[in-house]
């Protein structure tokens, strides 16, 4: 369109400055060479767009087959994890720390087990990480357990949640613990863990030097700290 625009425009300027002298005044014009510069500049415009549509042919389908990995987060709530040798508290750390690290995972599904004395999955497995980080946020002090930890609960449980997808080969569980282990049989877990081809890793919260275990009420107010 600018290119008849301007076509014509400079043929009405030539005609109304020259009027019937435009041959003998305009001796190197000529309409028609014009014309196709014109043709020619609206083609090679065509095919510069058609490029950038980056045309394809010859499409075939082909079948991909993809296996991501099913990951399992097992978060400690013995009462241990309110601790505050790690700011605000190693819970919320924790918290943080798994957050983290499920950016870094864009393609596996994700559940989270709730352990200490015992466990219970909190969140099955799910690709919805809006989802999974919803219920990692209602852990709070009023979840705390004044129970002790038993990480072999902990794996009892993954157990089971993986026992119920057996065609999925890539089971892993990361455990963020702080506690010393009181698990009653965990030797046997671990064997079951290996036949399963369950990868454990576990992540260690607190500092070596510890912090005094903060007791709170009902509401959620601090009111000391434990001392049995």
């Amino acid at each position: 369109a600018l290119l008849i625009y301007r076509f014509v425009r400079t043929r009405n300027a030539i005609r109304l400055l020259a009027g019937p002298s435009v041959k003998r005044l305009f001796q190197h014009l000529s309409p028609s060479k014009n014309i196709v510069k014109m043709i020619l500049s609206f083609i090679s415009i065509l095919f510069l767009l058609l490029a950038l549509l980056r045309p394809q042919w010859n499409k075939k389908e082909e079948v991909v087959a993809q296996e991501g990995r099913d990951l399992f987060v097992a978060l400690d709530i013995s009462r241990s994890m309110l601790a505050t040798d790690l700011q605000p508290d190693r819970l919320t750390l924790a918290k943080q720390k798994i957050k983290q690290l499920l950016q870094r995972l864009d393609a596996e599904r994700v559940g989270l087990i709730l352990f200490s004395g015992s466990a219970f999955v909190q969140c099955p497995l799910t690709a919805d990480r809006s989802a999974f980080n919803l219920y990692l946020d209602q852990v709070d002090v009023e979840t705390i357990s004044s129970g002790s930890t038993a990480i072999d609960q902990a794996l009892k449980e993954a157990l089971r949640a993986f026992n119920r997808v057996p065609e999925r080969k890539n089971k892993l569980l990361v455990l963020f613990t702080d506690g010393e282990d009181f698990s009653s049989n965990l030797s046997s877990f671990k064997q079951e863990a290996q036949k399963e081809n369950l990868r454990v890793f576990t992540i260690g919260v607190g500092t070596s030097e510890g912090a005094p275990i903060p007791l709170y009420d009902a509401s959620g107010k601090r009111v000391g700290h434990q001392q049995d």
